[in-house]
């Protein structure tokens, strides 16, 4: 199959893409024209609903890989005559203009001829990109708008709309619009680039509050006009079911990032309590430890404490003993003193005895007065 840059695969519990909401206004087994089918994306979800499926496309290429899928492709421009001869007086019961009017030089001529090929009771579902999104907005503040591949700025782009202008174009084309659908991009969900930290929070604010700041792609669901004199609706206006069921959808989705966010702010505090009660079971032990330090320390110092004290005794008990030596040897030399004089007096007549007695007791009185 070929693929083309305009090549998609549609899935239909998306409600947040054109081509599914697209696809899901079709009712079943209806017969359909598509403009600016592409590679037959559409046309294969619609297959799937039992519709039968005529395609245009310009593009040979993708023409071919539509006519695997499509019960006719007519390959040509949507803006000559000769393309839209060659459908003659066939009628639709849905008419597809998606993605494609922004294209064209003259989309509200295509889509004037497209609406004569409308059954009286059919429908046409059209999406057109809307230039106003908050990101285009945000950019050009910036003095940037610059062309891509695909997306908002798309450099084959040749028309550019608004809420206003492209409602007016379906009225222009003899269309009443049944159902307001979009398409929903946020600020930077978008292909276009601008720096977020450049821009006031005032700003942000005043964009913030439009609808239509975060709408990526206009989809609208028409009939042909019953009352010449239409007006443009209002945006007050009542939505219908499939608005109401879109809006509810849009709540949905913004709760549910909400809960996301909050379960990951969950989970971020949950492994940080972890952390922490690791570090705590750590610090624990590291105190039950310094306890059995500290108990031990108390029973080393009462251990220190009573040697210290028998340290002391005996200090006291050599003490007094040294005491008592010394008063033993004094009462020895004093003793001895006394005999050796008694003797060197008794020998004085005695010279052999005398002597050696009198220098005993000189010897003994010099060691008791040391």
């Amino acid at each position: 199959m070929a693929i083309t840059r305009y090549s998609y695969d549609i899935d239909l519990r998306n409600l947040n893409t054109s081509h599914s909401l697209a696809v899901l206004s079709v009712p079943h087994g209806s017969s359909v024209l598509d403009l600016g089918a592409a590679d037959g994306s559409v046309a294969r979800a619609l297959k799937d609903r039992q519709c039968r499926v005529f395609c245009v496309e310009l593009d040979e290429r993708a023409a071919e890989a539509a006519r695997q899928v499509c019960d006719q492709v007519i390959v040509g421009n949507l803006e000559t005559t000769t393309l839209w001869q060659q459908l003659g007086d066939r009628t639709f019961d849905v008419i597809l203009a998606l993605d494609v009017l922004e294209h064209l030089q003259d989309p509200v001529h295509v889509l004037t001829k497209a609406v004569k090929h409308l059954n009286s009771t059919g429908i046409v579902v059209v999406s057109v990109p809307n230039i106003t999104h908050g990101a285009i907005r945000l950019s050009l503040l910036q003095g940037r708008f610059e062309y891509a591949d695909t997306g908002l700025l798309d450099r084959t782009h040749l028309r550019f709309f608004d809420r206003r202008g492209a409602e007016r174009l379906m009225i222009d084309a003899g269309l009443a619009i049944l159902e307001h659908l979009r398409v929903s991009r946020g600020l930077e969900e978008t292909e276009v680039r601008f720096n977020n930290d450049a821009i006031a929070a005032g700003v942000l604010d005043q964009i913030a509050r439009d609808p239509d700041a975060t709408t990526y792609q206009f989809v609208f669901v028409g009939h042909r006009q019953t009352d010449p004199d239409i007006r443009l609706p209002s945006g007050d206006s009542k939505g219908t079911l499939s608005e109401y069921l879109l809006a509810e959808n849009e709540a949905l989705k913004k709760q549910f990032a909400e809960v996301e966010g909050y379960a990951r702010s969950l989970e971020s505090e949950r492994a940080r309590l972890l952390e922490a009660t690791s570090h705590g079971e750590e610090l624990a032990q590291r105190v039950e430890e310094a306890q059995l330090r500290h108990s031990e320390l108390r029973h080393c110092k009462a251990d220190l404490a009573v040697k210290q004290a028998f340290i002391d005794d005996l200090r006291n008990t050599v003490e007094q003993l040294n005491n008592e030596v010394s008063r033993l040897r004094i009462e020895v030399d004093s003793a001895g003193y006394r005999l050796m004089n008694g003797l060197r007096v008794r020998f004085r007549q005695i010279p052999v005895l005398y002597v050696p007695a009198r220098r005993i007791a000189r010897a003994l009185v010099r060691r008791r007065d040391r």
